[in-house]
């Protein structure tokens, strides 16, 4: 029996944490998922304030999430990359060992290189 350690490193200070919370942003079209400590999500919050402070909170999501993400807030599903709905998820590891990109373990996160592979791969045996 094998067991599997993930190591979280905080997207800021680049160290290992134990306790994060994943943070989606983007900018100019292009998405970022962060995993910030407690005290690193303080430092984006007040860096960001300046920016969004009186802004419109109100934005379509559509225009901020992927495709992905905008299907399972349709539905309902939860967030982050362990809710992968599961023919997506065997879509994409499919995917990643046809290609030779690595192996996408059963359980647990997928790398967002592998996600972003498969979209840009036009979504491979994947049903629209």
């Amino acid at each position: 029996m094998k067991d599997t350690i993930t190591v979280v490193k905080d997207s800021l200070t680049k160290k290992e944490v134990s306790e994060y919370s994943e943070h989606y942003l983007a900018i100019d079209g292009i998405g970022y998922s962060l995993q910030l400590s407690p005290d690193s999500l303080r430092k984006l919050t007040t860096a960001l304030e300046p920016f969004v402070n009186g802004e419109d909170t109100s934005v379509e999501p559509s225009r901020y999430y992927s495709p992905m993400r905008r299907a399972r807030a349709a539905k309902g599903e939860g967030e982050g990359a362990n809710s992968l709905p599961p023919e997506y998820r065997a879509a994409v590891a499919a995917f990643v060992e046809e290609k030779g990109l690595g192996k996408v373990a059963k359980g647990g996160s997928v790398r967002k290189a592998f996600i972003d592979a498969f979209e840009a791969a036009g979504r491979p045996g994947l049903a629209s």
